[in-house]
């Protein structure tokens, strides 16, 4: 099985540099960066991770809104908010915008990893859910 492939989206090299080392760690691709909104945007367009790690302060837009304009292109795209605000408004617009999980600023390498491989599970689970459940009603509406 490939490692999963994650796009860090922050405006910190520093941050960059510590996420790229606690995902490496445990055996994720880090595919791309980006240090604006707009970049992770246009990042996620060309790279299509399977998840992406988002900052929520960008210098063009917050990552809330970042994440809307990525999840607008794509649906099922899974994004992590990664913040140093533990805010549960912050939090609670973020879950409500489709964004799959929060982790706090600096996150723990074990933590990060536990948290993007459930994201990613409850993706894959939810389309298999939706597989059987279309094969379901298909079957159901030819027996009736």
């Amino acid at each position: 099985m490939n490692p999963l492939r994650v796009l860090v989206v922050d405006d910190s090299p520093f941050s960059q540099k510590i996420m790229t080392g606690l995902l490496k760690k445990n055996g994720f691709d880090v595919c791309g960066y980006a240090d604006t909104g707009g970049q992770g945007l246009e990042q996620y367009r060309e790279l299509r991770p399977d998840v992406v790690t988002m900052d929520m302060t960008l210098p063009d837009m917050d990552g809330l809104e970042c994440s809307k304009a990525i999840l607008a292109a794509d649906p099922t795209a899974k994004i992590v908010m990664v913040s140093a605000m533990k805010d549960e408004t912050l939090m609670t617009n973020g879950y409500a915008a489709g964004i799959k999980g929060f982790i706090q600023k600096p996150p723990r390498a074990e933590e990060l990893a536990e948290l993007i491989r459930k994201v990613c599970q409850e993706a894959e689970e939810c389309s298999l859910c939706q597989k059987y459940l279309a094969f379901f009603e298909q079957s159901l509406q030819e027996n009736l």
